[in-house]
């Protein structure tokens, strides 16, 4: 994996702001789709990773991810669908509707995957299967999603649920369709059986017709009708299915909902009838007549004439290309256009009517489209005035008319000034309406405003009213500009926070009300604010509302019934209201930040004040100078090595005597500037409230029972909290020591420690240190993981990290230490010692994997301060270092080049640990290494250093290594050294030409080894059975038997082979036994020795050969065994001739001779 992937993951990983993050993905996602497909592999499932990630976007950037991978490198398929099944629960509907969309979209590269023959590579079978239950549990997840309120969610989850029973079911005869995942399987070939998908795809069909059997209520209308047509369309491809769904489509005909409104039966018998009239046209489903009489009857009972449906049949739809959708919003709302025009039509609107059809139009319509009409015609209300009378807006804007009209009728003008006012009425309703964006609240002010504000007045109006009003209306005319500009800089609403204010304020004058007034006047303002949660959401205001309540609460009392209102209010959602509580701690911690900057100030004015008394006593410095002459003060100034001008008065010399004395007596006194001062960092702990103390610990405990599912809200608390005091550290360790929230708040802690650098920071770095030395494994495993993991990385860190290990370790050993110097530890003490060794060492050790140069320091600490029983102790954790270790490390070098021979044997088992891993040792490592036993300046080699590297040694070193190999005291040792040698891969000598050079090894240097040591060496290679078979040791023997001179351990293994593998006696009679006695083994008194040994093992099987012995050695033979000469016997008088005539008096005795005469 090349820099750039390393450093785009190293950006996202620590990155906080979420869009910055999805930019990131999709970088990666080009990276390794264009230029490193190789690195996939490894990058894939790190991203996956991110899929619990605490933001909605980045959770989305996944889901795209697993797409664009997927659509490339379908292998990726089998973990993509499990990470879209675990995605698919989660608390987001737009991540839910994505992973929904994104199955969607890889089903035809899913059909092709369950394709894949299972015979053809054994793996894929069971990555099939896997699939294919990831498949069944997403789409039974998406009918769940059908039956919840979230249209769009549910609209794209029928998609998906129709797709799957399509492709689980076998195509229509007369379709045309390619066909589906039941049709292409065969049995045999494939490890998914037909049986199989068709029972998922009847158990999907039943989810859906589930929505017609739940009450309308809990299910949104849309995804009701979308429903309707997904069984539809199901029928006329799919006819297995046609009788299931008639049986639903009857049952909505005659029973229905009754908690549908009217306008939704209509609409949805409408679009009922016009799914049956497409599917009866539909010629798979025509051939089946129980199904068309079906069709023919439901349309009857929704009241379709027979010549309609005549017609239906005669069109003969082909599915193939008949591909239909409802509209996606389907609105019976004839009635209401119709009663539109009527109102249109109508010249003049009475002020009960105009206030009705309000009302039924903010019912029914959006609020976005009200607003337009009323912007264009005033919500249709036709005008309330004649033409003759009417002035228009236009007119008014340009004020071309100095006089407002009049109207003879003042019957008329009453009755247009109710029109007018029931207009007016229903333009208030909407600008007050809640759910209504800002914006649009605006635009609907500005054109309401627009209209004239009065109709004609009477004739009978004096003249006087008339110009008066004459001239309102021209000033309102001059002023509209004015008015427009102000009410744009009105609309602009700028998102409040703490520490903003609005750009604005307004000016508020109240009345004269009393104390307890005003105060119940900002109490009932605030509960409105508060519970207005989902208005000011809607209008687009909720910023403002925060930091509204964030000013008003902190300054309500404990003992109203507000606070406690707001703290319920907060508990009862605590995922969607924590912001506001963040809020709420703001303003409270404003207290305590205030009395911190009070008292900052009361000191900084008591410095000054202090430095002022300083300055004057300075100034008392001089007077005593002063009473000296000037021939003095130019001696003084001499003593002092201060230059000075001889036609300097004697003011001027006081003052260099003053200046220059000061920083030996009267030090300068340096003062600090304001900004100084003001940049000076306080510890706001002491200043915090108990008030803010019991708000914090309300909240952070709401959202601690949140942990087990999400980690975003207790990290967004600790990151976003003004002031962390010690008892918010103490409720992270509750937190921690509960097993099922540990993992949860170690991982907020990342987070935390991330964004709250400095003294919060090592607060809670104290916090996961102490649970990494833990006596509970279960704590103490995953604190040691987050350090190890992520902690260690950060530079601020690192330091801390590593002193405390080392404290901890360096405790252990002093304290075990002190045990084993009064005495010896017995077993039930070791265990005890060896938990608590997991216990404080356990973290130093991780360290040494991280950091190798840790590793020198553990041994130096081994060797100063421990003994070899508690370095046996720690010998556990080699396994772990060597695992992480590099072979070519620096640190290696220097450990095996340099380290006392009291920790030789941690640094030994540390070389085969690393070696047993497969780890071919560096140079380097091996140059180290050979100090210790080819180094010529060493009068003693230390062998033991060799074996680790036996498989990279050639024969010529191994043979010179075989005395000091023998000479080892320790049978293991040497057992190692031989598997080591013997099981490398390509082996530099067999076993046969080993035990031939342990035979030939003489002990000239006592010093070195003895023949003891070589004959226990040959007996350790007879353990090793595996190594040394039975073919290995006769090949051996052979080749000893022609070596000149014969070794004198060659009859002892002879015997030793005759023991070990009795199938052997055959060939080592007629092989060994011969080869022997053709050399005369009697001439050596050892080897005869022997010899005669193992013939009397081998008896009456070696006779023959025996009998090949000159007289002389054979007499001898027959004295010294007397069951050698009855085994003679025996096959003597089987076979007389075998036996020579001069040989018959040795072996017969006295009574043996007379009865054979």
């Amino acid at each position: 994996m090349n820099a750039q992937l390393v450093s785009l993951l190293n950006q996202i990983a620590s990155s906080i702001n979420p869009n910055e993050k999805v930019e990131l993905v999709k970088k990666l996602q080009e990276l390794v789709l264009h230029r490193d497909p190789t690195a996939l592999a490894t990058v894939f499932p790190l991203v996956l990773e991110y899929q619990r990630d605490r933001t909605v976007q980045v959770r989305q950037a996944v889901v795209d991810f697993i797409l664009a991978v997927c659509s490339a490198h379908q292998e990726y398929i089998y973990t993509a669908m499990e990470s879209l099944l675990m995605m698919s629960s989660d608390q987001s509907p737009n991540v839910q509707r994505k992973v929904i969309h994104t199955t969607l979209l890889l089903l035809p590269l899913v059909h092709k995957l369950f394709l894949m023959p299972s015979s053809t590579q054994g793996h894929v079978e069971s990555k099939q299967r896997g699939l294919f239950q990831a498949l069944c549990q997403l789409c039974k997840t998406a009918c769940q999603f059908t039956l919840e309120k979230n249209e769009s969610l549910g609209l794209q989850s029928l998609k998906l649920v129709e797709s799957v029973i399509k492709l689980f079911s076998p195509c229509s005869d007369s379709s045309g369709q390619s066909p589906s995942l039941w049709d292409e399987l065969k049995e045999g070939r494939h490890c998914i059986s037909k049986e199989q998908v068709f029972q998922e795809a009847e158990q999907l069909l039943s989810e859906i017709m589930k929505i017609f059997k739940q009450s309308s209520e809990d299910i949104n209308f849309q995804v009701r009708c979308a429903a309707m047509a997904s069984l539809f369309h199901i029928m006329e491809e799919r006819c297995v299915f046609a009788n299931k769904i008639m049986s639903v489509v009857h049952s909505v005909i005659q029973g229905g909902d009754s908690n549908l409104s009217n306008a939704q039966k209509v609409t949805e018998r409408s679009s009922l009838k016009s799914l049956l009239l497409s599917a009866i046209g539909v010629e798979s489903l025509q051939q089946r007549q129980s199904i068309l009489q079906s069709l023919e009857l439901a349309l009857r009972n929704l009241g379709v004439d027979e010549s309609t449906i005549a017609n239906a049949k005669n069109r003969k739809i082909s599915v193939s290309t008949s591909v239909r959708r409802p509209p996606k919003r389907p609105y019976a709302a004839k009635s209401n256009e119709r009663d539109s025009k009527r109102i249109r039509s109508q010249q003049y609107v009475s002020a009960e009517e105009a206030k009705t059809l309000a009302d039924s139009l903010v019912s029914k319509y959006p609020l976005s489209t009200l607003v337009e009409m009323v912007l264009g015609k005033l919500v249709e209300v036709p005008p309330v005035l004649g033409d003759e009378t009417t002035k228009t807006t236009e007119e008014a804007r340009l004020g071309t008319e100095e006089q407002p009209p009049m109207n003879n009728n003042n019957n008329n003008n009453n009755n247009n000034n109710n029109q007018v006012l029931g207009v007016d009425q229903s333009v208030s309703k909407l600008k007050r309406d809640p759910r209504l964006d800002p914006r649009l609240a605006s635009k609907l002010a500005r054109a309401a405003s627009s209209t004239p504000s009065s109709v004609a007045s009477p004739q009978d109006k004096t003249k006087e009213t008339q110009q008066q009003q004459s001239q309102d209306w021209k000033k309102e005319s001059q002023s509209i500009s004015e008015w427009e500009e102000t009410k744009k800089e009105e609309e602009q609403v700028v998102p409040l926070s703490i520490g903003h204010s609005l750009q604005k304020p307004p000016a508020l004058s109240l009345p004269n009300y009393s104390d307890e007034m005003i105060e119940r006047f900002s109490q009932e303002s605030c509960k409105r604010i508060l519970f207005a949660e989902k208005e000011a959401t809607i209008g687009g205001g909720n910023a403002l509302r925060l930091a509204l309540l964030g000013r008003m609460l902190p300054n309500c009392k404990q003992d109203q019934s507000l606070y406690k209102e707001a703290i319920e209010f907060i508990l009862e959602k605590i995922e969607s209201r924590l912001e506001l509580a963040i809020h709420w701690l703001y303003g409270e911690a404003a207290f305590c930040v205030s009395s911190a900057v009070r008292e900052h100030y009361q000191k900084l004015v008591f410095d000054v004040m202090k430095k002022g008394l300083k300055d004057e006593n300075n100034d008392t410095g001089r007077e005593p100078w002063m009473e000296q002459t000037v021939e003095q003060l130019q001696e003084k100034l001499i003593s002092m090595n201060v230059e000075f001008s001889k036609d300097a008065t004697k003011s001027e010399l006081v003052d260099l005597i003053v200046e220059n004395s000061q920083g030996e007596e009267n030090p300068v006194f340096h003062w600090k500037t304001m900004e100084q001062q003001q940049q000076q960092q306080y510890d706001l702990e002491k200043y915090v409230t108990e008030r803010y103390k019991t708000l914090f610990y309300i909240f952070a405990r709401q959202v601690a029972r949140h942990l087990t599912m999400d980690d975003s809200l207790f990290a967004q608390l600790y990151v976003q909290a003004p002031i962390l005091f010690q008892g918010a550290v103490d409720e992270v360790r509750t937190c921690i020591e509960d097993p099922s929230k540990t993992t949860a708040v170690l991982h907020a802690l990342i987070e935390i420690m991330t964004e709250r650098p400095g003294k919060d920071q090592m607060r809670f770095l104290d916090v996961v240190l102490d649970y990494a030395v833990h006596e509970d494994e279960v704590l103490r495993g995953p604190a040691i993981r987050l350090i190890a993991s992520r902690l260690y990385s950060m530079d601020s860190l690192t330091e801390a990290i590593e002193r405390f290990a080392k404290e901890k370790l360096l405790s252990f050993v002093d304290e075990i230490m002190k045990d084993s110097a009064s005495h010896r530890l017995e077993k039930e003490e070791m265990e005890n010692t060896e938990k608590r060794l997991q216990r404080c060492s356990s973290l130093y050790v991780v360290l040494c994997s991280r950091k190798p140069a840790l590793l020198i320091s553990l041994l130096q600490i081994l060797e100063q301060n421990c003994d070899e029983q508690v370095i046996d102790l720690f010998k556990t954790y080699i396994p772990n270092l060597s695992r992480t270790l590099s072979e070519d490390s620096p640190e290696l070098v220097e450990i095996v080049a340099n380290h006392s021979p009291k920790v030789a044997s941690f640094v030994l088992e540390l070389l085969d640990s690393l070696m047993e891993n497969g780890k071919k040792p560096s140079p380097q490592v091996l140059e180290a290494a050979r100090k210790h036993f080819q180094d010529p300046s060493q009068p003693l080699c230390d062998v033991r250093y060799a074996i680790p590297f036996m498989d990279s040694f050639s024969k010529e070193q191994v043979v010179s290594l075989l005395p000091h190999l023998v000479a080892l005291q320790d049978s293991d040792e040497f057992k190692r050294a031989v598997t080591k040698l013997l099981s490398a891969r390509s082996p530099v000598m067999s076993a046969s030409e080993f035990l031939v050079e342990l035979h030939l090894l003489e002990p000239k240097d006592a010093a070195v080894f003895s023949l003891r040591n070589v004959i226990a060496a040959i007996q350790y290679c007879f353990e090793l059975k595996s190594m040394f078979p039975q073919d290995a040791v006769a090949t051996s023997l052979q080749q000893l038997v022609e070596k000149s001179p014969i070794p004198i351990l060659l009859l002892r293994t002879v015997i030793q082979s005759i023991l070990e593998f009795p199938q052997l006696q055959k060939f080592i009679i007629s092989v060994i036994f011969a080869r022997l006695i053709d050399r005369e083994v009697w001439k050596s008194s050892r080897l005869w020795e022997g010899f005669v040994k193992a013939c009397q093992m081998t008896v009456p099987r070696s006779v023959p050969v025996i009998l090949r012995l000159p007289p002389q050695p054979l007499k001898d033979m027959l004295q010294q065994c007397p069951n050698i000469r009855q085994a003679i016997v025996k096959y003597g008088q089987r076979t007389k001739q075998s036996i020579p005539n001069w040989l018959w008096p040795l072996l017969l005795s006295t009574d043996e001779k007379k009865e054979n005469g």
